[in-house]
């Protein structure tokens, strides 16, 4: 499922914040979102090289809600990954998960960079603030190794609002 997946890219993050955390200056912050940024060219580059392939159905006509274990549907022959993308978020479901999407995240980020410079202020060196880092991300990847249950249980709308209630306190 999802959660076993995301795992994997959690485990590069915590990887990549013990390896890299030595590596940036305190005082240069500002290449941290930089290097995120370069970093995710090529993601998106293999992202629109996927084929189109199967898409997974939607459990019983819910637009609120997403079974990781639903069966895929094969993509309709002839369709190009822009007319896919136009469908995609075509729809109000999307526009809307993609606007949470954006506002979660950037407030999680201006949390990161706080604690990161607050940890620094105290005295932490680079190294440290790379180890809390990953800290945090291995109790996200011991979460998604085990969300089966809570996909099963809740809707993704209910989950994202529950986790940015969280972090918001």
């Amino acid at each position: 499922g999802y959660g076993r997946l995301r795992l994997f890219g959690s485990l590069g993050f915590a990887m990549s914040a013990l390896g890299f955390g030595r590596l940036f200056d305190p005082k240069g912050l500002v290449s941290v979102p930089l290097c995120i940024a370069v970093g995710m060219v090529p993601t998106m580059a293999a992202a629109f090289a996927l084929p189109l392939g199967a898409r997974p159905k939607s459990p019983s006509g819910s637009p609120n809600r997403t079974s990781v274990s639903a069966p895929p549907t094969p993509a309709p022959p002839g369709r190009t990954f822009a007319q896919e993308l136009v469908t995609l978020l075509s729809t109000r479901h999307t526009r809307m998960f993609l606007v949470a999407t954006f506002f979660g995240f950037s407030g999680h980020v201006c949390y990161d960079l706080c604690w990161s410079l607050h940890f620094q202020a105290l005295g932490a060196s680079n190294l440290a603030i790379g180890v809390s880092w990953a800290l945090g991300t291995a109790a996200e990847i011991a979460l998604m190794a085990w969300a089966a249950p809570l996909f099963a249980r809740w809707s993704s709308t209910r989950l994202l609002a529950f986790a940015w209630a969280g972090a918001a306190l």
